[in-house]
């Protein structure tokens, strides 16, 4: 089943003008149409229909150089556990998450576990 997702303002990361009223159409996990409401044409297939009025959406945005293990700490040596490294790691994965980050890649730290939770965060996607 699909999920339309109506009257937002579409930022597409192309430079243009924000799109507003746009549509967003998901099937199967993907973005299948992102653009006008009148470019739209539903095909006579069930879909969930979501009204985002006044809300907006963006591409996910790319950080080239995080270090997972670390926080931003005046000390670059990372000191710690492992399991408490690991909430660490993870925290600092939701929170790139919650502010948009879709993309990263991790310039290492604290030891291979880094890389190891990488490889479980998103198989697809470490270096």
């Amino acid at each position: 089943m699909d999920t339309v997702i109506k009257n937002i303002t579409l930022v597409d990361g192309t430079g243009r003008a924000p799109i507003e009223g746009a549509v967003v159409v998901i099937r199967d996990g993907k973005v299948v149409y992102a653009g006008t409401a009148s470019g739209w044409k539903e095909a006579g297939r069930d879909f969930v229909e979501l009204d985002l009025r006044g809300h907006f959406v963006l591409p996910g945005l790319l950080d080239a150089h995080v270090h997972w293990s670390g926080s931003g700490e005046v000390d670059s040596q990372f000191h710690a556990p492992t399991g408490q490294m690991a909430l660490e790691i993870l925290s600092n994965a939701r929170k790139n998450l919650a502010a948009g980050i879709t993309t990263v890649r991790d310039l290492g730290g604290w030891s291979e576990g880094d890389h190891r939770s990488d490889r479980e965060i998103h198989p697809c996607q470490t270096a």
